[in-house]
């Protein structure tokens, strides 16, 4: 970009590449922490997901069968 007074353009930052988005199709009987373990190796990061699919979840006891949920990274390990 030629910003008219003879100096350099300004340096862009690169974005870092953007992890592709796992997605899990919920199964009948499926619980949160059932999928939390399937995906995270952990139960107790449940609320992740529920958090991530708020506008599929209305019950974070029972999400609803067939629903295909978007399963962020893993959070930390507390």
């Amino acid at each position: 970009v030629d910003t008219g007074d003879g100096s350099p353009p300004a340096p862009t930052a690169a974005k870092p590449p953007e992890a592709p988005v796992q997605t899990y199709v919920v199964q009948p009987d499926d619980t949160l922490w059932e999928i939390s373990k399937k995906v995270y190796k952990r139960g107790a990061a449940w609320r992740t997901i529920y958090e991530a699919n708020r506008d599929v979840i209305k019950n974070p006891d029972r999400p609803p069968p067939g629903a295909v949920l978007k399963i962020p990274p893993a959070p930390p390990k507390e």
